[in-house]
């Protein structure tokens, strides 16, 4: 075929497979597709895997190699806009580095020049001077973004004006006339660096609310423990979440993660109860103080307390805790689709059937 005596093509493995297959029609399709894509004579064109779906103009346009010209090789076209791109974005960040310079050079000057006339001014200048401009920068951006608004008062222009250029660097990273020029890079880098500092802080003020909201809840649980008897240790509830979910692997963490489980010796003046549904499991280690209970429907004790079952309890029982009993005092995760929060409390060690009496029916009870 006369378009080999031209041309040559670089193939892959897997184009060659193609070609061992059928060199003949392989030559024919190759010939079609460089005379549709009227490729000038003399080149190295890659054909990669793409082949394998048949020849096509995408095999032959997409991996020039190179290109012969006056049996000369030249750069490949990517390469060459490629490096037209890196020589202009180059050119432009050092004329913005240059004029940067300049306007830190000139302000400096203006600032030992006013510091004769004026040292309160002078050092003000030299503040704006070592800045590089940021201060006398965000007022002449502010006059150019007002003489905008004033040339055209839409409501663009007037809220690009009172954010100092922050729609305009947005509308710049997203909508560029000039994609991948040194203005667009930067109204990424702008727009990507205000984004992250955003989450940031949406982030920490979360995490403020949360730790609030943590540590009022110990606060409480120690002053409950403190009225209970006397604490024996403070511990934390991810280590005991931890521990729970090593033995139990299927279960959910039963403490509210981030905050303190007390342990104390009870000394009376509380009254404990227990709400269950089946009365097989009435004596458990799990109770709770009648009073945060009070004026709750069974559907609410078992949301605050993130009692398991898909029906809230029905019945309750009084359970009589004598004095120097081990309990542990934590507030009750939000699990199961439950809110949690209440305050829970658990033996530490055995406790005896015949503490839970006077049971009742929630409905009843009061």
């Amino acid at each position: 075929m006369g378009f080999l005596k031209c041309k040559l093509f670089a193939m892959d493995a897997s184009a060659v497979l193609v070609y061992n297959r059928n060199k003949a029609g392989f030559i024919r399709q190759l010939d079609y597709y460089c005379a549709e894509a009227n490729i000038e004579d003399g080149g190295v064109y890659l054909l990669t895997h793409d082949t394998l779906g048949g020849i096509s103009m995408r095999t032959l346009m997409t991996f020039p190699l190179t290109t012969i010209s006056d049996g000369e090789n030249s750069a490949p076209k990517w390469y060459e806009s490629i490096k037209a791109w890196a020589e202009k974005f180059w050119a432009d960040f050092s004329e913005a580095a240059d004029a940067f310079l300049e306007r830190g050079e000139r302000l400096a000057v203006n600032a030992d020049e006013t510091m004769d006339e004026n040292p309160f001014l002078g050092v003000l200048c030299w503040a704006d001077a070592l800045s590089f401009g940021m201060v006398s920068g965000l007022y002449e951006n502010w006059q150019r973004n007002y003489q905008v608004w004033s040339e055209n008062p839409n409501a663009y222009n007037f809220v690009n004006l009172y954010t100092h250029g922050l729609v305009e660097m947005v509308g710049g990273a997203l909508l560029s006339e000039e994609p991948l020029s040194f203005q667009h890079v930067m109204d990424i880098i702008g727009t990507v660096t205000l984004l992250f500092c955003a989450a940031k802080v949406i982030q920490g003020k979360s995490r403020g609310l949360a730790g609030t909201a943590v540590g009022a809840i110990d606060e409480t649980l120690d002053d409950i423990a403190r009225q209970n008897g006397k604490i024996l240790e403070v511990v934390s509830a991810d280590d005991l979440n931890a521990a729970y979910l090593k033995v139990n692997p299927t279960h959910e963490a039963p403490f509210t993660p981030g905050t303190k489980v007390y342990r104390v010796t009870y000394s009376g003046g509380t009254r404990f109860v227990r709400v269950f549904s089946d009365k097989e499991r009435m004596a458990r280690g799990w109770i709770m103080n009648a009073d945060d209970i009070a004026g709750l429907t069974a559907a609410e004790i078992q949301d605050k307390f993130s009692i398991p079952g898909n029906s809230p309890p029905t019945h309750i029982c009084e359970v009589a805790v004598p004095n120097g009993t081990e309990l542990e005092i934590s507030s009750a995760n939000g699990i199961l689709g439950h809110s949690g929060g209440g305050v829970q409390y658990r033996f530490i060690n055995k406790y005896e059937e015949d503490w839970f009496v006077n049971i009742k029916s929630l409905d009843t009870w009061r």
